[in-house]
């Protein structure tokens, strides 16, 4: 039987590695496979929490990218209404500078008519 086979025929012909330790095969597949299942267990467990890290990620992400839209279209909304203002501001100035134009030159007219010197 291949199973009866020592995994290492040198440790049951030679003295000088019987320091070694030997096992049949049949008793080494149930043992390193008991120990490869809980390896495996380990692994499935490990990549179960990274799959949960990344969805986690993945949601911030989404997140983050939708407060990054908002916050741009914040930022552009404000510079759009700071724009309104200064036109606003530099029409009323053109304006006020008319209006004080204007009466400058009419002044005169009304003080003469009124016949104040």
């Amino acid at each position: 039987m291949v199973l009866q086979v020592p995994l290492c025929k040198s440790c049951t012909t030679c003295p000088a590695h019987r320091r070694h330790h030997c096992q049949l095969i049949k008793d080494a597949e149930t043992s390193q496979s008991a120990e490869l299942r809980g390896l495996v267990d380990d692994l499935r467990a490990t990549k179960r929490g990274f799959e949960h890290s990344l969805t986690s990620l993945q949601a911030a992400l989404t997140r983050l990218s939708s407060e990054k839209d908002v916050a741009c279209e914040k930022i552009a909304m404000t510079a759009l209404i700071q724009q309104q203002k200064l036109e606003k501001q530099k029409a009323c100035s053109v304006d006020f500078f008319l209006l004080m134009h204007v009466l400058n030159l009419i002044l005169p007219i009304f003080v003469q008519l009124a016949g104040i010197s």
